[in-house]
């Protein structure tokens, strides 16, 4: 029975290489490589992206780790300071852009104090610069210059305790009573210039005096006077030259908005602007006629700060029927104070001025405070 041989059906793999054409065994060696070289590549691929897991977890880990211990540390101060003191959150003497002032009161004294706290993420300053307030406020102890207590930072906010001045701002006086007596303006200028003298002596430029920042300690007719407000001040100890065209327009000397170096001398324009607002309740370098002078204190006297004249070459005057029972001796003061040339608003000129023209018994300024202004006159050094 011939029946039909049904040929076995060869797979490729059992043919032996001898078999295989030239061409064809090449084309296998390479796929037999191609497959090796991909599956190196794709493991040391899964190897690559198993390490960059793992470093993304270490780094996840790291970032939940600092962020549980500085919330700890946040924690631990926020109690320290709680312990410390009690925020009355009903009471906010103030408030401003980056930071707001409450009333806070010690939990074992009872005593009174402000606190100042500025929020690290609402403010566009660089957080150095609040260090640079704290710093200034830390070398400082003097009865007219308000006295920094104490002093916290977390991560988000910056808690500076200061001593609390019950009688607010110099401003607000002024409004109420629009002038000061003769007696009464040579007082705070005493003490005003003790205190400059003070911080002078120490390197320290306030650079932003006015109104606003001299607060009273108490509600008392005779109540001190503190300098507050040391966000623009600077310590020019070690040689620091001052530039920065930092202040507020109407108090600022000349020299700090024209674009030179100034000193510390800039505080005493300041001062001069302020002493001549208090004698007759308008700033000084305003031009008005007759009939604006006689109505001039039926407007609030900071609507005139802002139309002061760019002060170039303009001697200060004292037009009107106020100066006329002003004593020469405070007028004086303020032409020394208000002198256009940088270096002429300085001590030796004031205190000459006051040494050398006594006040007659009839005038307010008496001779024992002509002296005391005198004995606390500013010195920078040249």
């Amino acid at each position: 029975g011939g029946g039909t041989v049904v040929p076995k059906k060869t797979k490729v793999t059992d043919v032996h290489v001898a078999q295989v054409p030239v061409v064809v065994k090449r084309a296998m060696e390479f796929a037999e490589h191609r497959a090796a070289d991909t599956a190196g590549v794709s493991a040391k691929k899964n190897l690559s992206e198993l390490d960059q897991l793992k470093q993304q977890m270490r780094a996840l880990k790291d970032t939940q780790a600092s962020a549980i211990k500085k919330q700890a540390k946040d924690t631990k101060i926020i109690m320290q300071f709680e312990q410390k003191y009690s925020i009355q959150d009903e009471i906010e003497l103030g408030s401003g852009l980056t930071a707001v002032v409450k009333l806070c009161v010690d939990n074992v004294t009872r005593k009174e104090y402000a606190v100042k706290i500025i929020s690290k993420a609402n403010s566009s300053l660089d957080v150095d610069v609040f260090r640079e307030e704290i710093n200034i406020m830390a070398k400082m102890r003097h009865e007219n210059v308000i006295c920094m207590v104490d002093y916290y930072e977390t991560s988000e906010f910056i808690y500076i305790v200061q001593e609390l001045a019950y009688g607010g701002e110099l401003f607000d006086r002024i409004l109420d009573q629009k002038q000061f007596s003769e007696k009464d303006a040579m007082n705070l200028t005493k003490q005003m210039l003790s205190a400059l003298r003070y911080m002078h002596a120490k390197g320290i430029v306030h650079r932003d005096l006015k109104p606003e920042n001299l607060l009273y300690s108490s509600f008392d007719n005779d109540a001190s006077l503190k300098i507050s407000d040391f966000g623009f001040a600077k310590d020019t100890t070690g040689g620091v030259n001052l530039s920065e065209q930092l202040g507020t327009q109407g108090y600022a000397a000349p020299e700090v908005f024209s674009g030179r170096p100034y000193d510390a001398k800039c505080d005493i324009w300041s001062l001069g602007v302020i002493v001549y607002i208090l004698l007759c309740g308008l700033p000084p370098f305003i031009d008005l006629d007759e009939e604006d002078q006689a109505n001039a204190l039926n407007r609030p006297f900071w609507t005139y700060v802002n139309q002061m004249q760019q002060v170039q070459d303009k001697q200060v005057e004292f037009n009107g029927e106020v100066w006329k029972a002003i004593s020469k001796d405070a007028k004086e003061f303020l032409t020394s104070a208000l002198q256009i040339d940088a270096k002429a608003h300085t001590s030796p000129h004031i205190t000459s001025h006051i040494k050398h023209h006594h006040t007659s018994p009839h005038h307010h300024t008496s001779s024992h405070i002509t002296s005391h202004i005198t004995s606390h006159i500013i010195t920078p050094s040249h």
